[in-house]
């Protein structure tokens, strides 16, 4: 008589397959690929916050408008402002806005902020993609 495994160990197995495939495609991406992952997620986590919003779960929009804001720092944090000229600073001005309106939308829970900021970043997420496949970096 065959004991079928239980749902659990298949959802954790999946889980694992999913984080390796996820730790394999960060170790193996150039670092254009990269920059658009990291515009994925925070795009990700924007719109998790605004769905948790609408669904009243302060503590979860909290914890998805932190990790996007972190993402946006981060993106911030690697411009090189001298080398980059005036793309690097046109760039920078984008995340600090995107930033602000991240903050601006945890402070007061509210939607609008979140939207402008995903506009922003999926604007921003496009070009990097375009620039990836007309030079392939």
């Amino acid at each position: 008589m065959m004991v079928a495994a239980p749902a659990f160990g298949l959802v954790a197995g999946r889980e694992r397959a999913l984080s390796t495939y996820r730790h394999m495609s960060v170790e193996t991406a150039s670092p254009g690929e990269l920059v658009v992952m990291l515009y994925n997620e925070s795009i990700k986590n924007m719109r998790d916050a605004a769905t948790l919003i609408e669904r009243k779960d302060l503590s979860g929009t909290s914890a998805c408008l932190l990790k996007a804001q972190d993402i946006i720092n981060e993106l911030r944090g690697s411009l090189d402002l001298d080398a980059g000229g005036e793309l690097a600073r046109k760039l920078a001005s984008m995340y600090d806005y995107v930033y602000s309106r991240l903050v601006e939308a945890n402070l007061r829970k509210s939607s609008p902020p979140i939207a402008d900021a995903v506009k922003v970043m999926s604007e921003l997420r496009y070009g990097w993609e375009e620039a990836l496949h007309r030079h392939g970096t």
